[in-house]
């Protein structure tokens, strides 16, 4: 049987405490990337687009029908939010 010395309690728990604030790290770095990956952009990066986008979305709307392009803008706003999961994991 194996001698268990104060020592070597001391050994562990400091370890285990090492290894409790590693991963306590790993997952605040997880949540980060989760929230960049779903938060769309700062207002100073798309600012500019914001306007051209409303007149497109108006003008579309009314050439293929709103429930149409209801449906067109939440595959689109999916299929960005997959990119860009899809491009942060791969960081």
């Amino acid at each position: 049987m194996t001698r268990v010395t104060a020592s070597n309690v001391a050994e562990r728990k400091a370890q285990l405490a090492t290894r409790a604030a590693l991963e306590r790290m790993r997952l605040t770095l997880a949540l980060h990337s989760v929230r960049t990956a779903l938060l769309p952009p700062p207002m100073h990066e798309s600012a500019y687009r914001r306007p051209l986008v409303a007149i497109l979305i108006g003008i579309v709307a009314k050439r293929v029908g709103s429930a149409k392009l209801r449906r067109w803008l939440r595959i689109a706003s999916l299929a960005t939010v997959a990119y860009r999961i899809a491009r942060n994991f791969q960081r």
